[in-house]
C-alpha cells in the first residue's frame, strides 16, 4: 500500500515546530518515530496535507535528572534509549521491563517514548485497509453513526493499547505539553480522556516535549506484566502495572493498579487500592483487590482475544503484579 502524498516540515527547534503547528493545525500530523502513523497512512487510516517530523528538534531526546528529585525523558528518546540509559535501569526497572515488551528490539531504536504514550486507540473494525473497511458503514471513530464491536453501541469502543502509560502513571508520571502560549505540566493520569475516537487531551497545537517521574524512595516497588498473543511485535490483549509502598513493618501505605488495553484509556482501580492500603497484604488480599479490579472493567470483543478471557487475564496480572511487588510466594 502506497503512502498518499503529502508535504513534510522537519524543524530545528521547539518553537519553529510550534509555528508550523499552528499555522497548519487543522491537517497537519505529528511524527516522531513514525511506527505508527506511517502505517496508518499506508491503510487510509490518517491522511494529512503536512507531516511535522519533531524526531529533528535538538535536546528533545535528553534523559537527565531533573528539578524536584525527579528524571526527564525527552519526547523524542528512543526505545533504545530508555531500555539502555543507566538512570532509568537504576531508579525504573519497571518502565525497562515495559519498554523490553514493545513490539521488536528492531523497531525501538525508531520508536519514541512519547510516540507510545500517544499512540491512537484501536479497534479490529477499524485498523483494516480501506477496502476492507469499503464493505461496512463508517463507524463512530471514522465519522461514522455506529460501533461494529457492540451491537447498538452509542459511542467508540476502540481501546488505548500503549504500553508505557500504565507503568508511568503508576510512578506517579506527569508530561510537560507546549504550545505558544507556553508549557503545563499535567500528571500523566489526566493526559487521557478515555475517549475511542481520540484518547487523550493533547491540543492541535500542542506538542508533548517530556516525561517526567518522581524519583521513587527506596520502599517503593513497581512491577509490570503484558500478555498478547505472540512474544514480540503483537499489541497486549491486557497489561497492568502496580506500585506499592510499605513501611518498615510492611504495612501498605500507599498503592497503585493500573491496567492497560482493556478500554478506551490507561484504568486506575481507586476501589482495589484502598483493599491493599493500611494492610500488611498477603495472597487472599492481593486476590480480592483484584476481584474489585474486574468489576471496573468492560472490554469487548474490538481484539484478537474475547472480553471474557481479557477479564481472566486482568484478574491474574493484578494478582502477579502485586505478590511480585510485595515479595509474596517468590512473586508467582
Amino acid at each position: 500500500m502506497h503512502l498518499p502524498h503529502f508535504e513534510i516540515t522537519e524543524p530545528r527547534t521547539l518553537d519553529d515546530a510550534l509555528l508550523v503547528l499552528s499555522d497548519h493545525e487543522d491537517r497537519i500530523m505529528i511524527k516522531a518515530g513514525g511506527t505508527a502513523l506511517i502505517p496508518a497512512m499506508r491503510l487510509g487510516l490518517a491522511n494529512p496535507d503536512r507531516v511535522l517530523n519533531i524526531s529533528t528538534i535538538s535536546d528533545m531526546d535528553k534523559i537527565d535528572r531533573h528539578r524536584d528529585n525527579c528524571i526527564s525523558i525527552g519526547a523524542n528518546s528512543s526505545l533504545f534509549q530508555v531500555r539502555q540509559s543507566s538512570i532509568i535501569k537504576e531508579n525504573f526497572p519497571a518502565l525497562v521491563d515495559a519498554v523490553k515488551s514493545i513490539s521488536s528490539p528492531s523497531l525501538h531504536h525508531s520508536s519514541s517514548i512519547a510516540g507510545n504514550i500517544c499512540q491512537d486507540c484501536r479497534c479490529i473494525y477499524y485498523n483494516q485497509s480501506l477496502t476492507w473497511r469499503a464493505l461496512r458503514s463508517k463507524c463512530f471513530k471514522a465519522a461514522g453513526k455506529t460501533c461494529h464491536a457492540v451491537s447498538n453501541g452509542n459511542k467508540c469502543s476502540a481501546v488505548y493499547r500503549g504500553d508505557l502509560a500504565p507503568v508511568l502513571i503508576s510512578m506517579s508520571a506527569s508530561v510537560v505539553l507546549a504550545s505558544f502560549k507556553g508549557k503545563r505540566e499535567i500528571p500523566l493520569s489526566q493526559f487521557f480522556k478515555s475517549n475511542g475516537i481520540w484518547p487523550n487531551t493533547l491540543g492541535p497545537a500542542e506538542i508533548l516535549t517530556e516525561v517526567v517521574i518522581p524519583i521513587p524512595k527506596s520502599n517503593l516497588k513497581v512491577t509490570f506484566e503484558k500478555v498478547r498473543i505472540r512474544s514480540s511485535l503483537d499489541y497486549a490483549i491486557a497489561t497492568g502495572a502496580v506500585s506499592v509502598t510499605t513501611d518498615s513493618e510492611g504495612t501498605c501505605t500507599d498503592c497503585k493498579i493500573v491496567l492497560g488495553a482493556l478500554g478506551p484509556g490507561p484504568i486506575e482501580s481507586f476501589e482495589a487500592e484502598k483493599i491493599i492500603v493500611g494492610t500488611i497484604p498477603d495472597l487472599a488480599i492481593c486476590k480480592r483487590a483484584a476481584k474489585e479490579v474486574i468489576n471496573k472493567i468492560h472490554p469487548v470483543a474490538n481484539t484478537e482475544s474475547t472480553p471474557e478471557h481479557r477479564i481472566e487475564l486482568a484478574e491474574f496480572i493484578v494478582v502477579r503484579c502485586l505478590c511480585k511487588a510485595l515479595g509474596i510466594g517468590g512473586g508467582d
